[in-house]
């Protein structure tokens, strides 16, 4: 009798049918079974995402089917419960490490929060959203005052992204996996450099985002910018893609990538050019 969710064999041979109940013991068929119901257990007590627990049990009913079916479909459907077992030893896994590292991290963004804002107001003051003036005496020069702002915001970027990230592996789709802690750690740090990099293109006059004129009449711009960038580090990738094109430069290569001018070939050998006909 085919057994839905299994997948159709060919009438089996006498000599075959010998070896499957010759491998393939009563023991070995009641053990799956017991897995299946362990399993089954472990599903309504640790799965809390509703598509993946159908998913799950579906899989259970197809093995726990194939079993009934006859001992050849033994091995497909000890692969299903596998694959059962494996996904609640992820998700118990998941919570241990959201529970710990996960906190940790979420501690570990706030604390950079924090800094970066306080050094923002403290530090910098009302002078790094101001337009651009004469360098106070004995203070930080306007310029410099932007470039920390615009570093400032690029990790604040990067701390709410990372913030962001957490929330969604760990709350909403619970598969937090700690092979990413190094992204965490890295990702305010790295929208610093961001941010410093970000200031230095448009200063430079290499992206406009004023005008033809290229000057920068509030920081409030390149603030937003370097933000965006050291959130989404894909935004950060293609300004720099941008660049490379301003400077004709191929990044595999290093040769232009200017168009070359195409002329049209000749219709007749009257029309080629001279020196152009076929000799």
């Amino acid at each position: 009798m085919p057994v839905a969710g299994l997948p159709q064999q060919p009438a089996e041979k006498p000599e075959k049918k010998k070896l499957i109940k010759f491998f393939i013991r009563e023991n070995q068929m009641k053990d799956l079974w017991r897995r299946a119901s362990v399993a089954k257990e472990n599903v309504d007590a640790n799965i809390n995402n509703p598509s993946t627990a159908s998913q799950l049990l579906d899989r259970i009913k197809t093995a726990r089917n194939g079993l009934m079916a006859g001992e050849e479909n033994y091995e497909v459907a000890e692969r299903h419960i596998n694959e059962v077992e494996y996904q609640i030893a992820f998700v118990q896994r998941v919570k241990g490490w959201s529970g710990s590292l996960g906190i940790g991290l979420f501690v570990y963004e706030t604390v950079w929060g924090i800094v970066l804002l306080v050094f923002m107001f403290l530090v910098l003051g009302p002078a790094a959203f101001i337009s651009p003036v004469e360098p106070e005496s004995g203070g930080l020069s306007q310029e410099v005052v932007f470039l920390l702002g615009s570093m400032i915001w690029g990790g604040l970027g990067g701390v709410i992204g990372a913030w962001l990230s957490l929330v969604k592996h760990i709350s909403k789709d619970q598969d937090f996996d700690r092979q990413h802690t190094l992204w965490y750690i890295n990702s305010p740090v790295m929208g610093i450099g961001v941010g410093a990099v970000i200031y230095l293109i448009l200063r430079a006059g290499l992206l406009s985002i004023s005008g033809p004129t290229q000057e920068i009449t509030s920081p409030l711009a390149i603030y937003l910018l370097a933000w965006l960038a050291g959130y989404q580090q894909n935004v950060f990738t293609s300004l720099v893609k941008r660049i490379l094109k301003v400077f004709a430069i191929e990044e595999d290569g290093g040769e232009s990538t200017a168009p070359q001018p195409v002329l049209p070939e000749p219709t007749t050998e009257e029309e080629a050019p001279l020196g152009a006909q076929q000799k």
